[in-house]
């Protein structure tokens, strides 16, 4: 079994091992505690204690103060983080109560319980969730998250932040609501969402005991300012229904409301990739720069399958979609510290990324990096310009993403003017986007002769054939002869392109691209 089959085996024998345990008083001990204190992420990014209970608070419980670590030790003792309290406060269940019963289908209420809308956050606390928690402490751990979001609030910050799918805990919706007030962070509302109901009951014990935190530590108009809630939201499971009525119900205060939407690990049910989607769009403000964050690993397609709906629903929804992997979003020293290789040599990002997906901690090993772009704006699709001779320059590339600059009306190169396409074409007289369904390009059938002819029109010197950043797209050598039989004195590259074009084009060669 390979190690991405592998997680996905690993999340249903956790559920499995819920299912199978023996009945004491009525209780199927699932001894949660027991995964969690195992867990080698948790324990590898935070300080975790056991706090007092009172003898109110429910027996079938743990509190857990979880205390982040640093990880890469500043050059000053003191450092000081962004939050107004300094750990998280977290509750977690040691069993989950069912009825007493003696029929012999007695496993049937637990099964109910596990199998109802999505019961995976009462019965384990994932890795996603935890890092995602993680990254609101320390910014330089998550240099790659950290700058996009930087990028998208820019002009204005974050006030409603959302988390969708939040478990039993909601620690990383939690975390955000300690962040400080900042240039992007002013937070006033954070909502914490779940579809199962012993989840959003657990929630709201949460969030009533550190909002009494927050009061007691924090600038006392921050706190009166700071509104959290939580709320059941659950949406359809896809049917044969039109797929605009897939959607959560909804209060009307809620739509369109917020900056920031935050999800960890909940893409692995297919059969709700649909309706989840539209319920995003219904919650992300119409305000340019609102954005869905997302980390989740690579559990067999589910992930690419998201994805792959995401983008088609790019233009409907007026919105961008990046995935980025571990390599770009995580600083290379905290990816050594997490895979226990603080001295490793220097390699590429495919192999490092592959590292990372076969390295010692196999459930977050390829968690990745989602994100929404919400514009405002119909973007353009092509820019033309016949009087232009010099290609655009690619400005930024990453997985899923290419940020070129544009051409003005006047034929001259825009350099402070952008455009990020999923995949691009570039030629001397612009760009436009590259849609692999023209002509059935795919990584396994590779870049087809129809995609080229395009560029051939513009008579290049170079034609650049990229295989994208992490190398996945073939290029048959029946495409390059195709080139080579149609005019020889072209110049084929075959590479990740950002840095010949870029190179080449400085160089005054007339170049063309084609950029996964």
């Amino acid at each position: 079994m390979n190690k991405r089959n592998r997680s996905s085996s690993q999340l249903w024998s956790i559920l499995a091992h819920a299912v199978k345990c023996s009945y004491k008083e009525g209780k199927p001990k699932l001894s949660c505690s027991r995964h969690f204190e195992t867990s080698r992420l948790t324990k590898k990014v935070f300080e975790v204690h056991l706090l007092e209970q009172s003898a109110e608070i429910d027996e079938n419980t743990l509190w857990l103060e979880l205390v982040p670590r640093p990880v890469i030790h500043q050059s000053n003792d003191s450092l000081e983080l962004p939050t107004i309290v300094s750990s998280l406060h977290v509750r977690i269940y040691k069993t989950l109560s069912i009825a007493k019963t003696t029929d012999s289908s007695c496993m049937n209420p637990l099964l109910d319980v596990l199998t109802g809308f999505d019961n995976t956050g009462n019965v384990h606390l994932w890795s996603s969730e935890i890092l995602l928690a993680h990254s609101m402490f320390f910014d330089c751990l998550y240099p790659g998250l950290w700058n996009e979001l930087y990028n998208n609030f820019g002009d204005h910050p974050i006030e409603n932040v959302c988390e969708l799918c939040a478990g039993m805990t909601g620690a990383a919706g939690l975390a955000i609501s300690l962040r400080k007030y900042s240039n992007i962070f002013k937070t006033s509302y954070v909502l914490i969402t779940d579809g199962n109901d012993q989840c959003v009951a657990s929630i709201s014990s949460i969030i009533e005991h550190n909002s009494k935190r927050l009061l007691d530590n924090c600038n006392i108009d921050q706190a009166f300012l700071l509104h959290m809630d939580v709320k059941n939201i659950r949406w359809p499971e896809d049917s044969s229904q039109s797929s605009s009525s897939l959607i959560a119900e909804l209060d009307e205060s809620l739509v369109h409301r917020f900056d920031l939407i935050i999800a960890a690990d909940c893409f692995f049910d297919q059969s709700y990739h649909l309706s989840m989607l539209n319920t995003i769009n219904r919650l992300l403000s119409l305000q340019s720069g609102s954005t869905f964050l997302a980390i989740s690993p690579l559990r067999g397609n589910s992930l690419h399958n998201f994805i792959n709906l995401a983008y088609r629903m790019e233009q409907t929804y007026s919105w961008t979609v990046k995935l980025i992997p571990p390599s770009d979003y995580l600083s290379s020293q905290f990816i050594s510290y997490l895979i226990d290789e603080s001295n490793r040599v220097q390699f590429n990002d495919s192999e490092l990324d592959n590292k990372i997906v076969v390295g010692g901690f196999a459930l977050f090993a390829s968690a990745v990096y989602i994100r929404f772009y919400k514009l405002t704006v119909t973007r353009p699709s092509k820019y033309l310009c016949p009087m232009s001779q010099c290609s655009p320059l690619i400005k930024n590339m990453s997985w899923g993403s290419i940020t070129v600059e544009t051409i003005s009306e006047d034929g001259t190169i825009n350099p402070n003017k952008l455009i990020t396409y999923r995949d691009a074409k570039l030629w001397p007289n612009g760009s436009r986007a590259w849609d692999w369904n023209e002509s059935g390009t795919g990584h396994f059938a590779g870049i087809q002769k129809q995609d080229v002819d395009e560029l051939l029109s513009y008579k290049p010197n170079i034609i650049i054939l990229s295989k994208g950043v992490l190398s996945q797209l073939k290029v048959p050598q029946s495409l390059i002869d195709h080139i080579n039989q149609s005019d020889p004195h072209i110049k084929v590259i075959v590479e990740t392109s950002k840095k010949h074009s870029n190179c080449i084009t400085n160089m005054q060669f007339k170049v063309n691209v084609l950029q996964p």
